[in-house]
């Protein structure tokens, strides 16, 4: 992933500034659903869909582990993984500096 990839937003979003320090935090797991991450974490379907995972929607994905979904597509987990997190600890911190409602 691009070291720039949770700087780039459009320009109409809010975002951190770029000095703020981001602690990412382990939210998702290999073995956790897809539902169940999407459910938690509703930033979790457009980082799915960012990673080219477009299933999100679909039922089957609702029973599939993280790591069965990105094999299905061809993915590295471990890299979805670190990616997921990575972006729920953006929104969390923009959340904190009440940059989110």
């Amino acid at each position: 992933m691009d070291e720039n990839t949770l700087n780039n937003v459009a320009e109409n979003e809010p975002a951190l500034d770029p000095e703020t320090p981001i602690e990412v935090k382990e939210y998702v797991q290999p073995d956790m659903l897809i539902g169940d991450i999407i459910k938690d974490f509703p930033i979790a379907v457009r980082a799915l869909m960012e990673c080219g995972m477009g299933c999100v929607t679909c039922p089957a994905s609702q029973m599939e582990t993280l790591e069965e979904a990105a094999m299905v597509h061809y993915l590295n987990p471990d890299e979805v993984r670190m990616y997921l997190n990575e972006r729920i600890s953006y929104t969390k911190a923009m959340e904190a500096e009440g940059l989110l409602g």
